[in-house]
């Protein structure tokens, strides 16, 4: 969202497999003080996106339910 706010075009390979392990490191949003801070940062997300997040992905295919996700869990 930061590159965009900059004026480039941000360009992914659909067929790329990507792998994201915060929660390996962090361990899992099950105390009241993770669920705090993990609640905390939805909040400040969300202030300093709202636009674009009420706006929708200009580049979304709406050919995918983006509740479902064309998305591969492995």
């Amino acid at each position: 969202m930061k590159i965009r706010e900059l004026g480039y075009l941000v360009v992914y390979d659909a067929f790329s497999i990507w792998f994201h392990y915060e929660s390996k490191s962090r361990g899992y949003e099950d105390s009241e003080e993770k669920i705090e801070r993990f609640n905390s940062e939805v909040a400040k997300f969300q202030k300093k996106w709202g636009k674009i997040l009420m706006e929708g992905d200009p580049y979304y295919n709406p050919n995918f339910k983006i509740e479902l996700g064309p998305f591969i869990y492995l």
